[in-house]
This record gives structure tokens, C-alpha cells and sequence, in this order.
């Protein structure tokens, strides 16, 4: 029955597809290039530290970035809101999201909106200083293809490039694996982790041979005390022993992030994505630990928490660029193209 619901969701999604490259449903352009990055599994792919290095690789090259997310499970996805304006964030956690939170925090000068309508989302950006260098990034938009984009990114976990190859509800595909030809460029993430990096480029390349593809690890750059905000150095902690907390995708990679630190954990407390965390279950698991250890992503869920019997430390990574010279010059390269165009009306192509 899984394999026929699956068959039955690709075939549906194929459909779909047909329906917005046909023109039969209409397609937005927002007045400024637009950079769509998403994924064809569900779960973590590393994609939100993606989006915060394109955003700041755009912004030092003199850009004007601006994310539009859709804010997943937070109370403002429906009505859509303001996050931060480039200055401060405008709202809490629990509005926005959790994920365009910790990225409205880490960007600083770059603005970000939330909502299911990436369009009114885009309205309430405040206008950038010079229009003809603003750069909208889609987050998580794939699949949004009501918004034209410019550039379409696709990522893949190299841990999981493939996701099982089935489609929801028997696999993790949001669409078939043949959707991979929609991708302008593919970013394969967390190479640092991958088995056998080499042989998922190689098929990626015969599935998209006119696609480049690029691959990125993760670079873990500091501990955060959640209780005090204080920064720590990864190093400093190299021997300690403590209980990994997370509720995010892939909470396996994170604790192989931890061990590779030298990070002994000697419990897991894994909880669903997007999990609110209460009281009770982090009072149960400081208790008698040493530590815990977290992702920046749950930090911002657990902030509101009492720590006074214990530390909880948050894991601060960055997508880097395996590659980073080729893969700056080739974003760049490919803003100077877009930003020479004239400006594009926003209404339906």
C-alpha cells in the first residue's frame, strides 16, 4: 500500500510541475532576482547554514540580500511578518520560527521576512539602498514554484544523497529523483561525513550532466553557553563528556559532529524536528550530566527554560564552500550577470 501511495504522490507532484511549466498555474516574479534554495528529501540537509553563507557571501560582495522563509511551524507562517529589518530581530521564536530566528540573529544587515506567501512576504522588506543590487533568497522553496527564481539551487545530504529513492509516504522524496533536473546548481552538504563523496558527484553528474555541483562541510566554530550567551572555543572542550539533546532532522550527524570534536556522549535525547522543548524533560536530563550539548537550532527553543542546575551548550557551525574561491567567483559571476538585467515588473509572466 506504502508503494502505491507513493506512486500515486510522484505521479501528483509531476503533475504539478507540468501545470506551472506549462502556465496552466501562474508564476510571480518579485522586482528583484531571486535565488531559490531547497531540497528534494524531507528532513535535514544542512540547509539552513547554506542560506546564511549565501547570504553574507552576497552581502561581502557588496549585495543586498534579503530571506524569505516561510516559517515553518511558527505562529506567523499563515499571516507572514517581519522578522528583523537588518538591524534587530522583531519578533520571538515562537512567531517566526525556529530556524529563520537563529538566521535573523546571525545575519546582521541582512533583513528576513516570514509567511506562506513569499510574494507579500518580499512587500515587507524594507527597501534597499540601492534596488538594483537587493538579492531575495528563497528558503526552502523548491517546491514553492508559484515565485520564478533566477537561480535554483537544490541540496543534497552527501550522508543521503538519495533518501531512500522512494517518494512520501514510503520514502523521504518530496518528489521523484528525476526533479533534480529542475536544479540550476546542486550543493551536496556535509561532505566531511559523506562515505563516498566521489560516487554520489558521479551520479549526481549522469542524473544533471549541465548542472554544476559544488559540495560544502561543516565547520564547527564555537560552543555557546546558552544560559550566558559566552562563547567558548571547540578545543576547550575537547575530553568533556555529556548528553547530545536534539530535535532536528538528522541528530545522528550531530553527535558525529560532537565525537569528531572529541566529545564523548554517552546519552542521546532525540526528539521529533521543531520539538518545544519543556521543563521537565531538560530538568531530566541535566540531572547528574556534566553537560549537555546541543544544535544552535534547539538552543533558541531552549532558551526560555530555567539552567540553574546545570550547562547547556550550543554546537555553532558554518557551511563552508570545499571549493570556496570557485564557488565565490561563480555566485558572484552569476549576481553581476542578473543585477545587469533591467529591473522586472512584479506581476504574472
Amino acid at each position: 500500500m506504502l508503494r502505491l501511495a507513493s506512486r500515486l504522490f510522484g505521479a501528483a507532484t509531476r503533475v504539478r510541475v507540468e501545470l506551472y511549466r506549462s502556465g496552466i498555474l501562474p508564476r510571480r516574479r518579485l522586482e528583484s532576482p531571486v535565488i531559490s534554495v531547497g531540497n528534494l528529501a524531507v528532513g535535514g540537509t544542512g540547509k539552513t547554514p547554506l542560506v546564511a553563507m549565501l547570504a553574507k557571501m552576497l552581502q561581502l560582495a557588496s549585495y543586498a540580500p534579503a530571506v524569505l522563509s516561510r516559517g515553518y511551524k511558527g505562529r506567523a507562517e499563515r499571516s507572514g511578518r517581519l522578522v528583523s529589518d537588518g538591524q534587530k530581530v522583531l519578533c520571538n521564536v515562537r512567531e517566526c520560527g525556529d530556524e529563520p530566528f537563529l538566521l535573523a540573529r546571525q545575519l546582521q544587515g541582512i533583513p528576513l521576512a516570514v509567511g506562506r506567501d513569499r510574494q507579500l512576504s518580499a512587500s515587507r522588506i524594507p527597501a534597499a539602498q540601492d534596488p538594483a543590487k537587493r538579492i531575495f533568497i528563497l528558503d526552502d522553496a523548491f517546491q514553492h514554484l508559484r515565485i520564478r527564481r533566477d537561480l535554483d539551487l537544490l541540496v543534497m545530504d552527501s550522508t543521503d544523497p538519495w533518501a531512500g529513492g522512494r517518494s512520501m509516504p514510503a520514502g523521504l522524496l518530496r518528489e521523484p529523483l528525476a526533479a533534480i533536473r529542475r536544479a540550476d546548481w546542486i550543493l551536496l552538504t556535509r561532505s566531511h561525513q559523506a562515505d563516498d563523496l566521489q560516487e554520489t558527484q558521479a551520479r549526481v553528474r549522469r542524473l544533471h550532466p549541465e548542472a554544476p555541483v559544488f559540495s560544502f562541510h561543516h565547520a564547527p566554530t564555537e560552543l555557546i553557553d546558552v544560559r550566558s550567551g559566552r562563547s567558548r572555543p571547540v578545543e576547550e572542550l575537547t575530553g568533556s563528556e555529556g548528553t547530545a539533546l536534539a530535535a532536528i532532522g538528522k541528530p545522528k550527524l550531530f553527535v558525529r559532529d560532537l565525537e569528531k570534536l572529541g566529545i564523548r556522549v554517552h546519552q542521546e535525547a532525540f526528539f521529533p524536528d521543531h520539538h518545544w522543548f519543556t521543563q521537565q524533560e531538560l530538568d531530566r536530563f541535566l540531572d547528574g550530566a556534566e553537560a549537555i550539548f546541543t544544535t544552535e537550532k534547539d538552543a533558541v527553543r531552549l532558551e526560555r527554560l530555567d539552567f540553574d542546575q546545570g550547562q547547556v551548550l550550543a554546537l555553532r557551525i558554518e557551511a563552508r564552500p570545499d571549493a570556496p574561491d570557485e564557488f565565490r567567483r561563480k555566485l558572484v559571476d552569476w549576481a553581476k550577470g542578473v543585477s545587469r538585467q533591467d529591473a522586472k515588473p512584479q506581476s504574472p509572466d
